[in-house]
């Protein structure tokens, strides 16, 4: 996973002075500003919702390893597709059957808990896995991703994958974070069964509970059977026991669902079913996925979970569905291709100037990370001299983000915004700065999504700007009469 990618400057005019730093120039120099837009999304969240169903029994030694090369696949992508950090977390579809007993289900199930496996329970994993950033997971690989998916095949037989993702992604703080793309993969042999349970309805609406479908003597419902309640209803109708799919996806009103994780940016969540459908999908003239043909077939499918991928897929294209005993890597080519489309924006207009500095320094001219390569003496190690400042979103807190910690120190509100100054640090040129150290660098390295950019800035790992700040870059640049 390649190092995160920075985009603001801060000014370093006069530190290491007594480091051998070069001497300014004598001749007037102008200040030129550029607008760093944001360089889009670079880090994925991944929430798996499971089934763990007697209905999985005959697929779970399959499963098992199809999930080895999805979690090979998310943690190892091509360098076009490469992202700075990866959550992965693991969830149940096991929600139980409150106030009735039912043979093999609890009152409350796993009730969106993450990671309830007994693999991941003995190893002690944390709620969930991180990759590349500064909350990392320490050795932990595919392997490892597996064993947390391995929740047996003994949970309840009525499985609500729908409103489990929406209890987990609720309860589970530090899982999803801004300036990542949120993916939600369902796998499930059938359809989802989120029944109405208004402990849990939404603040404001009105609900009419439908816990008591669990109950066959409950004359309410019809069906002979629980599997017959739970299937054989009319969308709507009074004997309908399940949360409308608004729940779950409201194109009219984005801040509802599984979209209202990301506040004014709902094409920044995917959702992806592998279930029981057909290895060869019917597809459109244009070659994407037919839904009204795959939902018209006479197969039993997994139409409560197809609709919401559906809605995904029309509103923000950023819905998919494959077959449950084909090629589960396909699950994560969508995730790769919307991250791969996001803006290479950090690469500046012009090449800017460089002054040879000692690396390993913070602006007051003391030495910082100097016990890993370049050292305070690399003689090709460079700086520009340009000052970044990071006008923050409403998301941002200053008082943790403006830190030594990220490279940053607090500056002055502008018009009503919070801002930050960034660190400068020398690199040499077609390498990063120490492990370690904390800022911005000029970045000589090549960029394989941007060949053509000969001048850009980059962060170091942990530090880019945040999602919904404003970032400019002031310079120094030298004057262009020869002087």
């Amino acid at each position: 996973m390649r190092p995160r990618l920075a985009a603001p400057f801060l000014a370093l005019l006069s530190a290491c002075a007594d480091r051998g730093a070069a001497a300014p120039s004598s001749c007037v120099r102008s200040e030129d500003r550029f607008a760093i837009a944001p360089t889009g999304l670079e880090a994925l969240d991944v929430l798996f919702v499971i089934d763990d169903s007697p209905a999985m029994r005959t697929r779970a030694s399959s499963l098992r390893a199809s999930l080895g090369a999805v979690a090979d696949a998310l943690l190892h992508p091509s360098a076009e597709e490469a992202y700075d950090s990866l959550h992965l977390a693991v969830v149940s579809a096991d929600l139980g059957t409150p106030g009735t007993a039912v043979a093999g289900c609890t009152a409350e199930g796993d009730d969106g808990r993450l990671d309830v496996g007994a693999c991941a329970t003995s190893r002690g994993f944390p709620s969930f896995l991180s990759f590349g950033d500064d909350a990392d997971t320490p050795s932990r690989g595919p392997a490892d991703f597996v064993c947390t998916t391995d929740l047996g095949t003994a949970g309840c037989t009525v499985q609500q994958p729908l409103e489990a993702a929406t209890r987990a992604l609720a309860a589970s703080p530090g899982f999803v974070r801004p300036d990542a793309l949120l993916a939600i993969v369902v796998i499930a042999a059938s359809d989802d069964a989120s029944v109405r349970d208004c402990r849990h309805a939404e603040a404001g609406t009105v609900c009419d509970d439908a816990t008591s479908v669990f109950d066959l003597a409950n004359p309410r419902w019809t069906g002979p059977t629980l599997a017959a309640r739970l299937t054989g209803f009319v969308d709507g109708s009074a004997q309908d026991p399940t949360w409308p799919l608004d729940r779950y996806i409201d194109p009219a009103h984005p801040a509802r669902g599984f979209t209202g994780n990301k506040l004014n940016y709902p094409q920044n969540v995917m959702f992806t079913v592998a279930t029981t459908v057909p290895t060869e999908l019917p597809t459109t003239p244009f070659g994407t996925t037919d839904w009204n043909a795959l939902l018209a077939s006479s197969d039993p499918l997994s139409r409560r979970l197809l609709r919401v991928a559906q809605r995904f897929a029309e509103t923000y294209d950023g819905g998919s569905v494959v077959a449950l005993d084909g090629d589960l890597v396909a699950l994560t080519r969508p995730m790769h291709q919307r991250l791969a489309q996001r803006l290479v924006s950090r690469c500046v207009s012009r090449v800017l100037p460089t002054h040879a500095m000692a690396p390993c320094c913070d602006p007051t001219g003391a030495p910082i990370g100097c016990a890993t390569a370049p050292t305070c003496g690399d003689p090709a190690a460079v700086t520009v001299p340009c000052t970044v400042t990071e006008h923050l979103g409403p998301t941002t807190d200053p008082a943790t983000w403006c830190t030594a910690a990220h490279g940053r120190h607090r500056g002055p509100d502008v018009e009503g915004r919070a801002t930050c100054t960034i660190d400068p640090l020398a690199a040499a040129p077609g390498a990063a700065p120490p492990t370690g150290t904390h800022g911005f660098y000029y970045d000589t390295a090549v960029d394989p999504t941007n060949p053509s950019c000969a001048s850009r800035i980059s962060f170091t790992r942990g530090d880019k700007p945040r999602f919904g700040s404003a970032t400019t870059l002031d310079c120094m640049l030298a004057p262009t009469d020869g002087c």
